[in-house]
């Protein structure tokens, strides 16, 4: 009787082992997937870059010469955004991605009261929705959001809430 509990326990401990080593090789995917979110934000918005500076020039519609002193502020907030994914290849701490984040936050509340205070939009080709009220309710709720969103990322960086889910 005592050979078969040392049995069952040797094999309780196989068991374990093999599910550590499943943890970890789920781990080592996950944040290798997480690299690669990285890559694609940095590539995105090196992307967005180019076709923002160049929506003057080609002349679009409904986007009128005021997008020009928005795009500063645009370029600024893709740019820090492009750093801030490179940093986080190297850096995939919690807080640290909070900090990066409330900076981030802030620069993307900024552009978004520029656009709105700018409006560099009309809609007068579409007469059945009210669009450029949509737009302006649009940037308002996202710079509300933005705002909680920032909020939320000081707390868990003072208060240490990253376990919290």
């Amino acid at each position: 009787m005592e050979k078969r509990e040392k049995r069952e326990v040797g094999e309780e401990e196989v068991r374990e082992l093999s599910e550590e080593r499943s943890r970890k090789k789920i781990k080592r995917v996950k944040k290798g997937l997480k690299k690669d979110n990285y890559f694609i934000a940095i590539l995105v918005n090196i992307v967005l870059i180019y076709i923002f500076n160049n929506l003057a020039k080609d002349g679009v519609d409904f986007i009128t010469d005021r997008f020009l002193l928005c795009l500063p502020i645009i370029n600024v907030l893709l740019g820090a955004t492009i750093f801030g994914n490179f940093l986080f290849l190297f850096n995939n701490e919690e807080r640290f991605k909070s900090l990066v984040r409330i900076i981030l936050n802030i620069l993307s509340i900024a552009a978004m009261y520029t656009l709105y205070k700018n409006f560099p939009f009309v809609f007068s080709g579409i007469s059945f929705l009210n669009l450029e009220f949509l737009v302006k309710v649009t940037l308002l709720l996202g710079m509300v959001a933005t705002g909680v969103a920032t909020i939320i990322e000081f707390f868990k960086v003072v208060f240490n809430t990253f376990d919290w889910k």
